[in-house]
């Protein structure tokens, strides 16, 4: 016959092997916590982030090398989020990562999209590659060709399907084509975050301005 489970059955289990099941609980937990809460210590302004729309990332070692560069100016991590633009999540993630990354690469079509009715809230969002920029980043690439939105540059062109020297350098960076699919692709600079020094008011680092020289360098001069 079985006997219901009695209160003082319950405290002789706890009493003998209780105590080693929550412990196991609570080290589970915090296990699982732990990277997240982590992960959540590190500030806007302690790590660069990139969001690459292409068909694969290739520079294995630029996201340690460019951390190690900017380590003395007190970044601690270096984010890259690619993803396919025939990927049927792509605003899904765009809204995820690519609202919080210093660096967009998007494909002209969606620059299309974006800025076929621009706001002065919508541009105010993002960075104009004015001559100060410019001159500061990428004073010796005279090739630097831009999107416009209502005359004024927005994103730099970083892929160009119809120049093969143009992009010749940037292949090593990601494949932004297919045999099927293939259009330009620009480098649009998101202003909400904190990274752009004296470019963007209230910014608390300019380590964007040192990763987008560092970029541009690597492939472009």
């Amino acid at each position: 016959m079985k006997v219901g489970v009695t209160k003082e059955k319950i405290g002789d289990f706890f009493t003998s092997y209780g105590w080693v099941e929550l412990l196991l609980a609570i080290v589970s937990v915090v296990a699982w916590y732990w990277p997240i809460t982590a992960i959540d210590q590190i500030r806007s302004d302690e790590r660069i982030n990139f969001f690459i729309e292409c068909y694969g990332f290739k520079d294995e070692k630029f996201q340690s090398q460019l951390q190690d560069d900017l380590a003395d100016n007190g970044v601690e991590e270096v984010n890259v989020y690619s993803y396919s633009p025939s990927d049927s999540l792509i605003n899904s993630y765009y809204e995820a990562f690519g609202t919080k990354s210093d660096f967009l690469f998007l494909l002209s079509s969606d620059l299309d999209t974006m800025f076929e009715k621009p706001s002065a809230a919508l541009l105010r969002e993002f960075l104009v590659w004015g001559d100060a920029l410019k001159k500061e980043v990428m004073p010796n690439f005279s090739a630097a060709s831009f999107y416009e939105v209502e005359g004024v540059p927005y994103a730099l062109k970083v892929y160009d399907p119809d120049n093969a020297s143009y992009s010749q350098r940037i292949e090593d960076f990601a494949v932004f084509h297919t045999d099927e699919k293939s259009e330009a692709v620009y480098l649009l600079l998101n202003a909400t975050t904190p990274n752009y020094g004296s470019y963007v008011d209230g910014s608390a680092t300019s380590n964007a301005v040192a990763a987008l020289s560092m970029l541009i360098e690597r492939y472009y001069l």
